[in-house]
């Protein structure tokens, strides 16, 4: 009981100081008063082995607000790429989805649907490459780097059980399924569309950062360059790895409910569940 006790403030000491030094820290304090425990009570049954204290929680909530602003930047359809952010979106819509949609307004000057993986405008993987440059940019990273912004490494950063390990090596980003244990592990996928190569070709960046995203990309494979941002150990058979991404199916027309389960038959290339529409208003 005492060490419960002890940790709980230590959780609580971690949580406030997250808060003081976070850049989203306005926006973090106007979450709806009561969310913190709904998320509490109630993501570990949507999120199985999700931690839930609440400096996690805090940690996710500002990555949803870092996709928020992804969404808001981007010219087109974005997609979540950490299963930790998405746990807060998932109880936000279920707690308050007027509050989520006023909170929208207020900060990024539009709403923001929670939009399922199979009716993602463009499809799940060329969002999750939208999602990539537009972190990129709010970060201040070059069109042509091959660095990994922070929303890809949160899952990571956090072993968020059935969660998402992206990871840069030679100039290239993978990704890995982390397991139930928040280990990652499994084969590494590469998605086509978070190269440089395919950006180039959907006219997403110029002629010119393509050039030197070639010559970086060039630079670090000839110095074995790597890009792990999380002392997280990748390894192969590590526990029971996740091999399915987790699809959102499609909600009745004016309801806050998301659903989402594990689904074999449409496994995405890219590590995402759920997205939203492009940032440009319409």
């Amino acid at each position: 009981m005492l060490i419960q006790a002890f940790r709980a403030r230590i959780q609580q000491y971690r949580a406030r100081k997250f808060l003081r030094n976070s850049r989203y820290r306005p926006q973090l304090r106007t979450l709806p008063t009561g969310l913190l425990q709904y998320w509490t009570d109630t993501a570990h049954h949507e999120f199985p082995g999700i931690p839930q204290d609440p400096h996690f929680f805090w940690q996710a909530a500002e990555g949803l607000l870092q996709f928020f602003a992804c969404v808001r930047h981007s010219p087109h359809a974005c997609a979540l790429p950490s299963r930790a952010a998405d746990s807060v979106w998932h109880a936000w819509l279920r707690f308050s989805p007027m509050q989520l949609q006023q909170f929208c307004a207020n900060w990024y000057g539009r709403d923001i649907p929670h939009i399922a993986d199979d009716n993602m405008p463009g499809g799940i993987d060329a969002a999750v490459g939208a999602t990539l440059l537009a972190a990129r940019h709010l970060e201040g990273m070059p069109m042509w780097s091959a660095r990994i912004p922070a929303l890809f490494t949160l899952d990571q950063r956090l072993n968020m059980p059935g969660g998402y390990a992206y990871y840069a090596s030679r100039g290239e980003i993978y990704w890995q399924s982390i397991d139930a244990y928040g280990r990652s592990g499994g084969a590494p996928r590469k998605p086509e569309t978070l190269t440089h190569d395919w950006y180039f070709q959907q006219g997403w960046i110029s002629a010119d950062d393509h050039r030197k995203a070639q010559d970086e990309q060039r630079r670090r494979y000839d110095t074995g360059t790597s890009d792990i941002a999380a002392p997280l150990a990748f390894s192969s058979g590590a526990g029971a790895a996740i091999t399915d991404d987790t699809h959102c199916k499609p909600v009745d027309a004016g309801s806050s409910d998301t659903h989402c389960t594990d689904t074999s038959s449409s496994i995405s290339s890219c590590g995402s569940s759920c997205g939203s529409s492009c940032g440009s208003s319409s």
